[in-house]
């Protein structure tokens, strides 16, 4: 007897409306958490995924980038190019100018004249001349 009035106030404690809605509420609660934290962690992978799919993105730029200079570094041009720049090079045919400043041709001139046997000056010894040459 005292079990049948133990389930009978179970019975209507369960069948009362606001009993029955809190437990669907707790139960969809229950629910509802693992829920949002599922669709959180997705949106943060899928925003990783993102930021990734950019980032290679920016390395197959450069990479195309190093292999455009890798090749022109390997061509013809570029090796005739230094040949005529470093080494003073010219192709069959070109002809060279030089064009020197007026500052280049003053020092050209005064080379000339410190070293020059035509000097007229006799007194300039082997000494004066070196000292001319490193301060003047």
């Amino acid at each position: 007897m005292i079990n049948k009035r133990k389930q009978k106030k179970i019975n209507g404690f369960v069948s009362k409306p606001t009993t029955l809605s809190f437990l669907i509420l707790l139960i969809i609660i229950a629910i509802s958490i693992p829920l949002f934290k599922n669709i959180k962690k997705q949106y943060e992978i899928n925003k990783e995924i993102s930021s990734l799919e950019q980032e290679i993105i920016n390395f197959e730029n450069q990479n195309s980038e190093l292999k455009k200079t890798f090749e022109y570094l390997e061509s013809d041009q570029f090796v005739s190019e230094q040949a005529r720049k470093n080494l003073n090079y010219k192709k069959e045919g070109e002809k060279v100018v030089v064009i020197k400043t007026i500052e280049q041709q003053n020092n050209i001139t005064n080379e000339k004249k410190i070293f020059s046997k035509e000097s007229n000056d006799n007194s300039n010894s082997n000494l004066v001349l070196w000292w001319r040459y490193f301060f003047y």
